[in-house]
């Protein structure tokens, strides 16, 4: 069964990424991340692939994609921690190792994302994080756009990114809105194909994290609605 029979076009179109959209987003962006001087008639046949609605947009992470490239990129993971992590919210691999793995690469992620945006009091836990998911995330019969689903809305429930982790504080509707975008870019990052290396990989969760953010209104949305999640999650991490 193919994805547009399992979701129907009106689910689909509530998401401005077009299916016919057939080269992934990295592709297109392949030549920004090293280019000097990236002129709007360089980008203007990528972007004439999109709606109207989501163009300027695609223009936002375009320029959060090449700023990544001038960042100085200090990783504490590799590669290997991607691939584990990447098999953990797959249900590739559901051992007590790779839950951990997973839970670090969060931290990484959790630490991204708070270099694009520090302005808050927020604090992410791994041990609450693990906590919440050591009991099992998902069985075998969930998809592992379904399962990545569960993951998020699992973490959301222990509040493992808050003021006080764990805690029942409830968050401003800013700050609950930071949270779902900073766990949905590392689900659709992890769930995207892997670059050929580490630097390429952290410019693709830059990239990930750029397009929650020019699809916020969505974002929220999906949040709030599991099928549309699973569809959200999917259809960006095919276009990343």
């Amino acid at each position: 069964m193919t994805f547009e029979e399992i979701v129907p076009m009106t689910t689909r179109s509530r998401l401005p990424l077009p299916r016919a959209l057939k080269m992934p987003l990295r592709d297109i962006l392949r030549g920004v991340a090293t280019a000097a001087d990236v002129t709007e008639e360089v980008l203007e046949p990528a972007t004439a692939l999109l709606p109207g609605a989501v163009q300027t947009p695609f223009r936002s992470a375009l320029a959060a994609f090449e700023q990544a490239g001038s960042r100085a990129v200090t990783p504490t993971i590799d590669a290997s921690d991607i691939a584990v992590a990447k098999d953990y919210l797959k249900g590739v691999d559901q051992s007590r190792n790779a839950l951990e793995t997973f839970v670090s690469v969060l931290a990484f992620v959790w630490e991204r994302a708070l270099s694009r945006h520090g302005n808050h009091q927020l604090l992410f836990s791994e041990t609450v994080a693990a906590a919440s998911l050591a009991v099992g995330a998902g069985g075998d019969d969930k998809t592992s756009y379904a399962r990545a689903a569960a993951i998020l809305t699992r973490l959301k429930k222990a509040n493992a990114a808050s003021r006080v982790p764990g805690t029942p504080v409830a968050l401003s509707e800013e700050e609950g809105v930071y949270v779902d975008k900073t766990w949905l870019s590392a689900s659709v990052w992890l769930l995207s194909e892997r670059a050929p290396n580490l630097t390429d990989d952290i410019r693709l969760l830059e990239l990930a994290m750029a397009l929650t953010e020019a699809l916020e209104n969505d974002v929220i949305i999906a949040m709030a609605d599991e099928v549309l999640l699973i569809e959200t999650m999917q259809s960006l991490a095919e276009h990343l």
